[in-house]
């Protein structure tokens, strides 16, 4: 790992810093809320769930933040707008975590960036995501909201390349640019096991080109492969999913959507050891921590 001969940018999101040069700043850890068939969710259209319980969930994902250093923001799925504004409300009660609108509906999205606005959450609030497939309605209800953060996926289906992901990010920098989004964070996408090499290149490609926090989300692949039983992954799940959000890490990500955030202990362990190994090398360089919550101080 060496440093960037670009000017690695450095965003700061309702207090938590993401970006930079390896080293500086810990990897900015995505656990996801409230998806499809997560425990204690008892109704996914109304958005009725055991409060207690998933307090639990999100105080643990705080204590796997203190124990490590490396941040925690909080992916919020609902199945509709009634839900998600159930979801979000209670969230914003009981953490101070910045949070993703990531639903698989454009209407709940659109529905959540009014709910966002009225109630003034949009310096904590990242759209997710911007792609080639947004909505001009989308688009409208970013603006109206006046939302400043926002992730870029660049998806290219006819080029899986990196070079055929900058093609996608040229474009989706500019529509950044029309909206006003001020936090671009860049998910270079997963589709596969396999793919996951290329998004580690994508990666190192987005931060020499541009500077930009670059990121994407691992458990795209190992949630799918452990689904289909797999014998090595199945059986070996906890290591072997571990070990693609490490690899990421050790390759420059400056965020990971590492799936359920039940998973938040073991993934900020796995991720965090690669932090603070990679932040010890890069003070050859010159780079330090630019915070003592990293875990170079809490893990060497």
């Amino acid at each position: 790992m060496d440093i960037f001969t670009r000017r690695q940018i450095i965003y700061n999101i309702n207090g938590t810093k993401i970006g930079g040069q390896p080293g500086e700043l810990p990897t900015v850890l995505i656990g996801t809320i409230f998806y499809p068939k997560m425990k204690y969710v008892y109704n996914m259209k109304k958005g009725c769930f055991d409060r207690n319980k998933v307090v639990d969930y999100i105080r643990r994902a705080e204590a796997a933040e203190n124990l490590t250093g490396n941040p925690h923001f909080l992916a919020v799925q609902a199945s509709s707008s009634e839900a998600m504004e159930k979801y979000l409300e209670f969230i914003t009660e009981v953490t101070d975590m910045p949070f993703l609108i990531d639903a698989p509906s454009a209407d709940i999205r659109v529905s959540a960036a009014k709910y966002v606005a009225e109630v003034g959450l949009q310096e904590r609030t990242i759209w997710n995501s911007i792609s080639l497939d947004t909505s001009e309605k989308e688009f409208q209800a970013i603006k109206n909201a006046e939302l400043k953060s926002a992730v870029l996926l660049a998806f290219n289906p006819a080029d899986f390349s990196p070079p055929g992901r900058i093609k996608v990010l040229i474009k989706l920098l500019d529509i950044a640019e029309k909206l006003n989004i001020k936090n671009v964070l860049v998910d270079v996408s997963v589709l596969d096991i396999p793919s996951i090499g290329y998004s580690a290149h994508a990666i190192r490609c987005v931060k020499n080109i541009y500077g930009l926090p670059s990121g994407c989300a691992p458990a795209n692949a190992t949630y799918q492969w452990r689904d289909k039983r797999q014998d090595l992954l199945y059986k070996n799940f906890l290591s072997c999913d571990s070990a693609v959000n490490g690899i990421l890490s050790a390759y420059g990500a400056d965020f990971l959507f590492y799936g359920p955030i039940g998973a938040a202990m073991r993934v900020s362990k796995a991720v965090g050891v690669i932090d603070a190994i990679i932040a010890s090398y890069m003070l050859k360089h010159g780079v330090k921590p630019l915070t003592k919550n990293h875990p170079f101080y809490k893990i060497l």
